[in-house]
């Protein structure tokens, strides 16, 4: 009768494990920006970006012709992923950011800077790769750019299922390429003070087992003694 007694003492603890890994906690977390930088060429074709670690602000523009021997700036943020739990499924995500800097061409249809914010894993150190539009996914939904209209602060959501996909190859940080599309006008984002950007991920974790759970596991896995068939 041992047997019996422990195959169902067994589909038990099964089915309280699958209530405990559907039983989903939604939590949030603030991932801290750790690195950043400002990508510059005096070309116009997306090549020869030297790199200036630590710039503040760091300005997204493309000039045609090249201005002050500018063609176009990139900026280079790079966010700590060191506090997301392994497995959490993430469900929204928003880069909060401050706008220093806003040039624009006015006219009854104002010329804006118009963002692409392009995401790739990063190991936190700022270099001229980072600048690149190779290897990095456009992160806004529908891979639509996000048009800056004013100084001040502002909020992009950006899509889940492309930071997810990032987040998956496990880098040390998660980083975002800032492409302004649009030529003659630019934009400045602060990276230092309470301007800095932040970006915010909601996800879903499966919790730890609860106490039910673990004491049915740690009777059904406990010696027994004088036990008869």
């Amino acid at each position: 009768m041992v047997l019996p007694k422990l195959l169902v003492a067994l589909s038990v603890v099964t089915a309280m494990l699958t209530v405990d890994a559907q039983r989903l906690r939604a939590a949030q977390i603030v991932l801290p920006l750790t690195a950043f930088g400002q990508a510059t060429t005096a070309n116009g074709d997306g090549t020869g970006f030297s790199v200036s670690e630590g710039a503040d602000a760091v300005f997204s523009e493309y000039n045609v012709p090249a201005a002050d021997g500018v063609g176009e700036q990139r900026g280079i943020l790079e966010f700590s992923t060191a506090g997301l739990p392994t497995g959490a499924t993430i469900t929204a995500v928003t880069l909060n950011f401050s706008i220093t800097l806003f040039k624009e061409l006015p006219g009854p249809f104002p010329h804006r800077p118009e963002i692409v914010f392009f995401g790739y894993a990063a190991d936190g150190v700022i270099d001229a790769t980072d600048a690149a539009e190779s290897g990095k996914v456009s992160l806004t939904f529908g891979n639509l750019a996000y048009e800056i209209i004013a100084q001040g602060s502002d909020a992009v959501a950006l899509d889940p299922i492309d930071v997810q996909s990032l987040v998956a190859t496990t880098p040390a940080a998660l980083g975002i390429m800032l492409y302004n599309g649009r030529t003659n006008v630019a934009a400045g984002f602060a990276t230092t003070g309470e301007g800095a950007p932040t970006l915010v991920l909601t996800f879903d974790a499966v919790p730890e087992p609860s106490l039910p759970t673990v004491v049915a596991l740690v009777l059904l896995l406990r010696p027994r003694r004088g036990a008869r068939p």
